[in-house]
Parts: C-alpha cells; sequence; structure tokens
C-alpha cells in the first residue's frame, strides 16, 4: 500500500525539500490515527501543495496570520516547524486550517498532525532521525567491508599477476626467441 502511493507525496514533499523522515513520520501518525496509507499521503500530497500555490483566499488568510505559507518557507522551517506556526497562528482553529489548506481532502492530513497525532509525530520524527543515523553507520561499516575487500582482490589478483608471469616467462623468452629467428 505504502508503495503504490508514495511517489504521489514523495513528488511534491522532493519539490520543498522536506526530508523523507519527516514524510515518513508524518505518513505513521497518520496510520496511527487509522487512515489507510494511500488516504493519509492522498492528503499530505494535497495539504503540502498549498505551500507551492496556495489558493488567493489562503494568501490573504495567511498574510492576515502573519504566516509564510510559501515554498521556501517551508524548505527552510521544515514540515514539523510549518505546521507548528500553522496551529499557533489560527489557535487550532479548523475553519482557519480549512481556507488555509483548501477543503477536507487536506485536513486529513492537517488536522491530526496539528491536534490528536502531533505527538506521534514528534515521536515518529526522532525515531526516523535515530533510524537515519543508524542507517548511514551501518552504511559506512559497509563501505569500510567493501573497500577491504577491494584491496584483497587487488591483492590477490597482483599475485596472480606474477605467479603467471614467473611461469609464462620462459616459455615468452623462449617464443621471443624463435620469432627473431624467423624474422632475420
Amino acid at each position: 500500500e505504502l508503495a503504490q502511493s508514495l511517489g504521489e507525496v514523495t513528488a511534491i514533499s522532493g519539490q520543498l525539500q522536506i526530508p523523507l523522515e519527516e514524510v515518513g513520520a508524518a505518513i505513521a501518525a497518520l496510520t496511527v490515527t487509522g487512515q489507510p496509507a494511500a488516504i493519509a499521503m492522498t492528503a499530505l500530497q494535497n495539504a503540502l501543495a498549498n505551500y507551492l500555490k496556495p489558493s488567493h483566499e489562503a494568501a490573504e488568510l495567511a498574510k492576515q496570520l502573519g504566516l509564510d505559507m510559501s515554498a521556501a518557507h517551508i524548505k527552510a522551517v521544515g514540515l514539523k516547524g510549518a505546521l507548528e506556526e500553522v496551529t499557533k497562528a489560527t489557535g487550532g482553529s479548523e475553519e482557519k486550517m480549512a481556507v488555509l489548506f483548501g477543503g477536507i481532502r487536506e485536513l486529513r492530513a492537517i488536522l491530526p498532525l496539528t491536534g490528536s497525532a502531533a505527538d506521534e509525530f514528534s515521536k515518529f520524527l526522532v525515531e526516523m532521525g535515530n533510524s537515519a543515523g543508524a542507517t548511514a553507520a551501518a552504511f559506512k561499516e559497509m563501505q569500510k567491508s567493501f573497500a577491504k575487500q577491494w584491496d584483497m582482490m587487488k591483492a590477490k589478483t597482483a599475485e596472480f599477476q606474477i605467479k603467471v608471469g614467473r611461469d609464462l616467462l620462459p616459455a615468452a623468452g623462449a617464443t621471443t626467441g624463435a620469432i627473431g629467428s624467423l624474422a632475420e
């Protein structure tokens, strides 16, 4: 279910330079509330689209509330930071969030991430960060192992070349002498 829908949200989150860990944490938090993953991803995708192209009404309300609902801003503060700003500026008003984000589909992501699932979002964000660190460490170890194996392979290859060279040297000398005799 995740694989089928992930491309929808990552296309927009990638444009907004929202790290995959943050998108994953948001999706995990939304699915904990009982939303199917596909619906959660579509809702998140639609909500994020408002940072790329807010409606006129959303832009006016954001200006009144002192919110920066631009792509550049969400790139700078991240999804979690942007949603915290929205929650603070709107006082948690569902009506104001509906204007800012567009409608029911978008609110399926925004309301839980700013309300009932906000704590889960934070928790999953920490876990994703820890997981990313563990993945990076494992990759570093794997690189060390690969480098060691590569060095061993190069040494074995050099050893093989030396052995073959020693064994073939007498034959090569005889062949060279025979060819030289024929040439004369």
